[in-house]
């Protein structure tokens, strides 16, 4: 009799094997277990194994479809904010300037870009983006008078790839790092700068990273302290100082740095020459002292609403 009831309870068990336990089960199981422990346990057993197989299975497959899904998330991010895909932007050169670029949001707004020559790293936290497998950085003109003086019309740009530019007045290095995009790794950027922390942040963020930089704590009104870390003649003198005399401080760097028919741009800030005086006519001011230091001023190009009182004039050396 005995016998004929663990036969019995046996074939419901395997029954059960091809399905699953619920809680029908688990009642049988512990009958099992009072009628016949030793026989019950051991095919218990064997069932709790098979379905802790099942629902390991079961759960990584549930992982793979959630990492897959994860992953599927991500592309998707990536879509929408264009940083790691060329969908929804367009990129295109500048008509006038080498290496500068004209690029279109998502948004429809337009922005300044060059290609980043250190891919990944960012220096001012500006966006990254990757068009046609080439990363570019958005150039802020609101952070960059450069680039606010290229958005206002400004018709001479004369740093290019493979050019010395030397940098007066770097700071933390803003626009030095899209001149050093620009000219790249056959170009050259020498920085001056007096700040001594704004100079640490040029030297850890920018210069650590790009071998075309050459950072210099020095005071701009003393070119003859840093001659010898210039090798040969530059191309272009950019000169960006909160100085009284700026014109006259840029004419003297460029006696001593400026090869022949080189050219000058200097970021005028009329607050730091006069405040009493009406910006246009500062600007004059410092036109007319670089033509008598011999340069032939092509233009003059107010920078309102990129900077207030600032004004961008562009010369060459005759």
């Amino acid at each position: 009799m005995r016998n004929t009831r663990n036969r019995q309870h046996q074939k419901r068990l395997n029954l059960d094997l091809k399905g699953h336990l619920n809680a029908e089960n688990k009642d049988l199981h512990e009958e099992m277990i009072e009628v016949d422990s030793e026989g019950a346990v051991k095919t218990l057993a064997v069932v709790i194994e098979v379905q802790d197989h099942h629902d390991t299975v079961e759960a990584e497959a549930a992982i793979s479809v959630t990492a897959a899904d994860e992953i599927e998330a991500i592309d998707a991010a990536a879509v929408r904010t264009g940083d790691q895909t060329d969908v929804h932007l367009k990129v295109k050169p500048h008509p006038k300037f080498k290496e500068i670029y004209q690029v279109m949001l998502e948004d429809g707004a337009q922005r300044l870009a060059t290609k980043n020559l250190t891919p990944g790293l960012r220096v001012y936290g500006e966006r990254l983006f990757k068009f046609k497998y080439v990363e570019y950085r958005v150039w802020d003109a609101f952070r960059s008078k450069l680039a606010g003086g290229i958005i206002k019309g400004v018709q001479n740009v004369p740093i290019e790839p493979g050019f010395k530019v030397l940098y007066l007045g770097a700071a933390s290095g803003t626009t030095p790092s899209h001149v050093s995009d620009i000219v790249g790794d056959s170009g050259h950027v020498y920085c001056v700068e007096f700040a001594q922390r704004s100079l640490r942040d040029l030297v850890n963020n920018v210069a650590a990273y790009r071998t075309n930089i050459s950072p210099m704590l020095e005071d701009a009104r003393m070119p003859e302290r840093y001659a010898m870390f210039i090798s040969g003649k530059v191309d272009t003198i950019y000169c960006d100082v909160a100085q009284p005399e700026q014109a006259k401080l840029l004419a003297d760097n460029a006696d001593v740095f400026l090869k022949s028919n080189g050219w000058v741009m200097l970021a005028c800030k009329s607050q730091s020459i006069d405040v009493t005086m009406d910006p246009n006519a500062v600007y004059r001011q410092e036109a007319h002292i670089l033509r008598n230091r011999g340069f032939d001023v092509k233009e003059i190009v107010d920078l309102e609403p990129y900077d207030k009182a600032h004004a961008m004039i562009v010369a060459q050396r005759l």
